[in-house]
């Protein structure tokens, strides 16, 4: 997309235009970028193969399979040459073969226009660099130009940005998982780029093992008070290469070596994940604990307890039904008073149970379309409906009253 223009009473009230990048920052055109090139045998004719009536269209492999033909170049084209096990034909054999390029058309800018009555009011200018290419091809940085000229950037920092080959980086880096960021920071300069400081930030790290690439614990900048560029160091710098952003000497990560000025404690600490990779249990620095219960073949969040450990949840759980599951299946997409009946004695068993301090959210689902209910710590619950299409048609209260209304209408 190039360009959107969005509309109100027949008036533009605003427009997004995009432009895209067409080879990898790192080279000169998109000709350079990697390219695979793919062996076609289908069109190779075998009669040329003449007294070979043991080959078979089978037989062409790579280099690495034993007893068959090896691939080499000639010119344009591919020739085989036959190990010393098979018999010599004295001449070559091209194969056809194609040049698949990867291409680099990710987004480079997107410009935001509003407009009231007609004339222009504002116009934002964002800009995205993939400044770690080759090493890798995610976005590194963002800028953000208001229409005062002043700048807002945003740094991003993945596991190949740093030097580590152990730990939760190592691991992340030997099993490909290097598109999950380690560090985000945002700072803000004038319009001529000084007075540059940090506005915030986070790091994550993730979990080792069976786990591996899960958040594990989320760390935040404290930013209360100005922090100057000067006063501030990535992840991957040391201390002494105060510079941002990207110059000083490329270091690994270590808890010990980021920025005094995040929180000593995280802010996040993901306790729990299901073998799905669900998260179970969460808490905050105040050690107050967030446990969840996932329904729908575990793919969508059912309960969610607030001050409540995922073991004690389970245990709650299973005082107000005897398979859950079933329970799920039971009351369908909730349109049903049987249904809407059978989950409201569920929720009222539930809280019974649930201690004095604790909360409970429940909510339920129709697969693929959206949230059917939601019933708070109260045990109020609101309903929601959908048209044919999978559109959301209806709010209604605990008293069957309709709280809220969709209309769509599309204009030809």
């Amino acid at each position: 997309m190039l360009n959107a223009k969005y509309y109100r009473n027949n008036e533009v009230i605003k427009e997004d235009k995009y432009t895209y990048y067409t080879n990898s920052p790192h080279l000169v055109s998109d000709g350079d970028e990697d390219n695979v090139q793919e062996i076609n045998t289908n069109f190779i004719s075998f009669m040329n193969l003449g007294g070979w009536d043991n080959i078979a269209p089978e037989d062409f492999y790579d280099e690495l399979k034993s007893n068959t033909i090896i691939y080499h170049y000639a010119g344009d084209n591919y020739w085989v040459n036959p190990l010393p096990s098979v018999p010599s034909i004295g001449y070559q054999v091209y194969l056809p073969y194609f040049i698949r390029y990867s291409g680099f058309d990710k987004p480079k800018s997107k410009t935001v226009i509003d407009y009231e009555n007609g004339v222009q009011t504002t116009q934002t200018e964002n800009y995205y660099y993939y400044e770690s290419t080759p090493n890798h091809h995610l976005l590194t940085k963002t800028e953000e130009i208001k229409s005062n000229n002043s700048k807002i950037f945003n740094i991003i920092l993945y596991p190949e940005d740093y030097s580590n080959t152990t730990g939760f980086i190592g691991e992340m880096k030997q099993k490909y998982m290097i598109n999950k960021p380690v560090e985000s920071v945002k700072y803000s300069t004038n319009s001529t780029g000084a007075n540059m400081n940090i506005i915030g930030g986070s790091i994550n790290t993730y979990k080792t093992g069976p786990f591996s690439g899960l958040i594990d614990k989320v760390f935040t900048l404290k930013t209360n008070l100005t922090i100057p560029k000067s006063s501030f160091h990535l992840s991957n710098r040391t201390a002494a290469n105060a510079i941002l952003p990207e110059e000083g000497t490329i270091t690994s990560f270590s808890l010990s070596n980021i920025d005094t000025k995040y929180t000593s404690l995280p802010d996040y600490t993901f306790d729990l994940y299901s073998d799905k990779g669900n998260m179970l249990q969460y808490h905050k620095e105040d050690d107050i604990s967030n446990s969840f219960i996932w329904g729908y073949n575990n793919t969508l969040p059912v309960i969610k307890a607030i001050n409540l450990t995922n073991t004690a949840l389970i245990t709650l759980l299973s005082s107000a039904t005897d398979n859950f599951e079933v329970l799920l299946t039971n009351i369908g997409d909730m349109t049903t008073d049987v249904q809407k009946n059978l989950w409201k004695s569920f929720n009222t068993l539930l809280r019974n149970n649930t201690p004095a301090l604790s909360m409970i959210y429940t909510y339920t689902y129709k697969p693929l379309v959206g949230m059917t209910s939601q019933t708070d710590p109260n045990d109020i619950t609101i309903y929601y409906e959908y048209d044919a299409f999978g559109r959301l048609k209806l709010i209604r209260d605990a008293d069957n009253n309709i709280l809220k209304t969709y209309e769509y209408h599309y204009k030809p």
